[in-house]
């Protein structure tokens, strides 16, 4: 298999030497040197190449660099399953393309899967309705060259944004966000934190538990739970810590209870 082969071939190798990463700690690129190098290996099934051989060292370099289990995707029933940075939600149906996803999973050792997005183009139609569509326009047009209209809210906007915190270090940010939820909990104040990546939200609620404070967390591992947990976050005391909450499309109804201590005081953790 050349995912495989390529994976043990990219443990090998050494940055700044057979490789550099570009953009931010990201993208790996080989040197000239290298891919000729990379063409000599021994053990390279090159009848069962669909691409260059140098390409299936980049993904596997990729993957192992630049994609974290946890942050990136997760692994479910020994398959790799993307999480959306922006929602942290995980998306079965979607694939990485050119190679990437299958050097994920040849990463974690799981089923190597078949590219699947390309099917969607077969398609004479293709339309759709989602909450974070804005943000990923560019994607839409790249992959299926779909505009994105949006749609104004109905009602006004009752929603009071407060500024924005910078902190320099991540265990000051967190210590932070506990002391405000503290803050709201103990006026029985709803709160509904929503972080970018899994692990934040996790170590988020480990602070959140040492304080004795009464909370629910939910991130692509609690997903089928989802609905219940988001559907109460309004309600009087709760604390609900989440990956973030766009496109989730659950109704939060708030009690009068609530709404008489403030309403659901958000945070965006990142």
């Amino acid at each position: 298999m050349p995912y495989l082969r390529a994976h043990q071939a990219a443990l090998e190798m050494k940055e700044d030497v057979a490789f550099y990463l570009e953009a931010r700690g990201k993208n790996p690129q080989l040197t000239e040197a290298d891919k000729a190098a990379g063409n000599a290996l021994s053990g390279v099934p090159w009848d069962a190449l669909v691409r260059p051989w140098h390409l299936y060292l980049k993904n596997a370099l990729g993957a192992q660099r630049s994609f974290h289990q946890g942050e990136h995707y997760i692994v479910q029933e020994y398959k790799v399953v993307i999480v959306d940075e922006f929602t942290g939600r995980a998306h079965e149906e979607r694939s990485w393309q050119h190679g990437l996803h299958q050097a994920v999973a040849a990463k974690e050792g799981v089923g190597i899967p078949h590219s699947r997005q390309r099917y969607f183009l077969s398609y004479d139609n293709l339309a759709g309705l989602t909450g974070t569509g804005m943000e990923s326009k560019k994607e839409f047009h790249h992959f299926f060259k779909l505009p994105i209209r949006a749609i104004e809210p109905n009602r006004p906007n009752l929603r009071k944004v407060m500024l924005d915190r910078v902190y320099k270090k991540r265990d000051a940010m967190l210590k932070a966000v506990a002391q405000n939820v503290a803050e709201h909990w103990h006026l029985t104040q709803p709160v509904l934190i929503g972080t970018r990546i899994i692990s934040i939200s996790e170590a988020l609620a480990a602070i959140l538990a040492e304080q004795g404070i009464l909370h629910r967390v939910l991130n692509a591992k609690q997903n089928k739970e989802e609905n219940e947990i988001i559907a109460a976050a309004g309600e009087l005391g709760s604390v609900v810590v989440a990956t973030n909450m766009a496109g989730r499309g659950t109704h939060i109804s708030l009690p009068k209870e609530s709404l008489a201590y403030g309403g659901l005081h958000v945070i965006g953790v990142e």
